[in-house]
């Protein structure tokens, strides 16, 4: 869903749904990938946020799947959503998920009927 042109008010319910389990994970001292990055001289990362969560929650690379072509360069080298104008290849077990595949789908499924 593209939050800018879609439902602001589900976007709302998404993004404070999200920020709680962020929050929460932030609390329990839960790492992200991002932890102890140096940019410019400053620390940044290491906090969950409500954008980290929905990305986590939708990402199949978490159940060990890869899609290639996603994005592509368009002929200004701008990196464009692929929404159909190259075909997409789907690798099932490409490595080892880190969460089983039927979790994965309860979760969307879940996500699916709450919003």
């Amino acid at each position: 869903m593209n939050y800018r042109t879609g439902e602001p008010i589900l976007w709302r319910r998404i993004r404070q749904s999200t920020a709680l389990a962020g929050k929460d994970l932030n609390k329990r001292g839960v790492p992200t990938k991002r932890v102890g990055q140096v940019w410019k001289g400053q620390e940044v990362g290491g906090k969950w946020t409500y954008n980290s969560i929905y990305t986590f929650l939708q990402n199949e690379a978490y159940v060990g799947d890869m899609i290639l072509q996603k994005t592509y360069s368009d002929d200004t080298f701008r990196r464009v959503r692929n929404d159909g104008a190259y075909p997409q290849y789907h690798f099932e077990d490409y490595h080892e998920g880190i969460i089983d595949s039927d979790t994965f789908e309860k979760v969307r499924e879940i996500r699916e009927e709450k919003f």
